[in-house]
């Protein structure tokens, strides 16, 4: 997929939208074709809530979801996020988006992780739906090693 990153213009595997909650990654969406984030946002929102009985606090999320239709979701649900700060904004809100921003980081963090450690580049199981059986086994396995590690 042709992403336009510095260092890395190209990169392998499928594009995930995941929710992060408590270390536990939890996927919504996942395809080899580019697709923007940008509509998913709201619905990723809603099924974390559904599973957490609330909305959440924050969403910790990159700027491809940045959108006016986004930003009045969240807003009215009393979610704060990471997006780039638009406007005129107080110091502590800048502090507040500064650290939202870099926690962030732990999140891409996760995905080189499960990356790096379950192959995403590279589909091994050869038969229909190989891609999401791979991805899903990734994710449980990365969530039963986080659920040993906090027993």
């Amino acid at each position: 997929m042709v992403r336009g990153k510095e260092g890395k213009p190209v990169e392998f595997g499928p594009k995930v939208l995941l929710s992060w909650v408590g270390g536990f990654a939890l996927r919504h969406t996942m395809a080899y074709d580019p697709f923007s984030e940008n509509p998913w946002l709201e619905r990723a929102v809603t099924d974390c809530s559904k599973l957490l009985g609330q909305f959440p606090k924050e969403a910790l999320i990159d700027d491809g979801f940045s959108s006016h239709t986004n930003r009045r979701f969240l807003a009215g649900h009393a979610i704060g996020h990471s997006l780039k700060l638009i406007g005129r904004s107080t110091p502590e809100d800048r502090t507040k988006n500064r650290k939202r921003r870099a926690r962030r980081n732990q999140v891409e963090g996760l995905i080189g992780t499960l990356k790096n450690s379950f192959y995403w580049d590279k589909i091994r199981l050869r038969v229909d739906g190989g891609e999401s059986i791979q991805t899903s086994l990734a994710f449980g396995t990365h969530n039963l090693v986080r659920a040993f590690a906090n027993a």
